[in-house]
């Protein structure tokens, strides 16, 4: 009888697994983790670079955003010395508030109840900042706010009516987003001539 070489040794499946088959398993299984996790990662970035957002996402921070915009202008009508700030405060006071009655009708007529135009946390804070801003730092501090403000809601705007899960909240963003663009031009005007 012929001899094996090298002879079977009767040994634990664990235990015959060579080097190699370990390191082909394990990158077999870092392969399928890469990919899985990769999908997913493409996923969602291509929800956000869509746009998909929810109704009751864009409506948040659509009511969140006006309500900034209207209290933080009803401010710089108290407190600005600036002719040219306190004009711009008064379109953003009469726009917003068209805008949140747009919005309430909107919602309304889409069976989504009313706007919740509480603030949250970080646009509390920032209209009590200016609050306490004094009058020599106000102007640039409220144009400062108003330009990162209109950023964020051309952006929402603009996103919600491409990509908005919901017919008549879309359409009230699409007619709502030519004032907010114009508003941006205007307080990036202002800006540069404070």
């Amino acid at each position: 009888m012929p001899t094996e070489y090298p002879p079977k040794v009767l040994m634990p499946r664990k235990a015959r697994m060579t080097r190699r088959r370990k390191t082909q398993l394990n990158n077999i299984a870092l392969f399928v983790a890469v990919a899985v996790l990769g999908g997913f990662a493409i996923a969602l970035g291509s929800a956000h670079a869509m746009g998909t957002h929810s109704v009751q996402d864009f409506t948040r921070k659509a009511a969140i955003g006006n309500e900034f915009e209207v209290e933080t202008s009803q401010i710089a009508l108290q407190k600005s010395q600036n002719d040219a700030v306190k004009r711009f405060a008064q379109h953003m006071v009469d726009d917003h508030s068209k805008a949140g009655d747009d919005l309430g009708s909107a919602m309304s007529q889409a069976n989504l109840g009313e706007p919740d135009t509480s603030l949250d946390p970080k646009h509390q804070k920032m209209l009590d900042k200016l609050n306490a801003a004094s009058s020599a730092t106000f102007d640039r501090l409220y144009v400062k706010e108003q330009v990162k403000a209109h950023d964020e809601a051309v952006s929402l705007f603009k996103d919600y009516s491409k990509h908005g899960d919901n017919d008549t909240i879309k359409g009230f963003a699409s007619d709502t987003l030519p004032t907010l663009e114009e508003h941006k031009q205007n307080i990036q005007q202002l800006k540069s001539s404070i």
